[in-house]
């Protein structure tokens, strides 16, 4: 689990906090991946989640300059359980919540700390990664839409 200052994290402003300084050390040319977590994709949190960290692993090897978010995920998750229940939101009701979306990765955006976006194939399936097309290319982002060939690449090399 992330800690700040050796406390866990309590919000989503504490963790955005980390994730900005983690950032930062990219002075503007962070590159992010984008895909499908919780909606869309393969269909299962556990499948999405391998498949974007092996292709966050291969940029990386490639030697882009990858901001990886995989170490966020438990507490993005966790973060949103109880902003669900805190909001009277039924842990039953699965329409889509877009709190992880508006409550930290928009702080992150805007910092304007990210030069590129590789989109996993099927972004167009999920709602979040729908989201962060729009709003980072309104951002002015290079936008780049890894092919399902680019992507079985990247995983071999992971």
């Amino acid at each position: 689990m992330l800690r700040a200052f050796c406390k866990p994290i309590q919000d989503f402003s504490g963790l955005v906090n980390i994730a900005r300084y983690e950032l930062s050390k990219f002075h503007g040319r962070a590159e992010i991946v984008c895909g499908p977590i919780t909606s869309g994709g393969l269909g299962s949190v556990e499948k999405n989640l391998a498949v974007f960290n092996s292709a966050i692993q291969g940029l990386i090897i490639q030697g882009r300059p990858v901001f990886n978010q995989m170490p966020y995920e438990d507490a993005l998750f966790r973060l949103q359980a109880e902003h669900e229940r805190r909001h009277g939101r039924h842990p039953e009701d699965k329409s889509y919540n877009p709190v992880v979306l508006e409550e930290f990765y928009l702080p992150l955006f805007q910092t304007r700390g990210f030069s590129r976006a590789w989109f996993l194939p099927h972004w167009r399936t999920s709602k979040g990664a729908t989201w962060e097309r729009n709003t980072l290319g309104g951002l002015g982002v290079c936008i780049v839409e890894l092919s399902e060939d680019q992507l079985a690449n990247l995983l071999a090399l992971s």
